[in-house]
């Protein structure tokens, strides 16, 4: 049925690529290729950056709490 409407919709001879994809896959094709998941994920790039150059040798104790939580989002994103 989708496939139908998307050649109906589009006028298109042929069908998209994502039209024989399921219903997960195509909620998650949807999310990774929204403006709006790329502006998250440069966000979170970007504080990144921040707080690896916020940090240095030898902090203080009240310095480093922060910055444990930052580093765990690292190597989260490490694996």
């Amino acid at each position: 049925m989708l496939t139908l409407l998307c050649v109906i919709w589009t006028g298109l001879r042929e069908l998209p690529y994502w039209s024989s994809y399921s219903k997960p896959r195509l909620v998650v094709h949807v999310i990774i290729s929204s403006k709006y998941f790329d502006l998250c994920i440069s966000g979170i790039i970007g504080l990144n950056v921040i707080t690896m150059a916020l940090e240095f040798h030898m902090m203080p104790p009240v310095s480093r709490t922060p910055f444990r939580f930052f580093s765990l989002m690292r190597r989260l994103h490490d694996v």
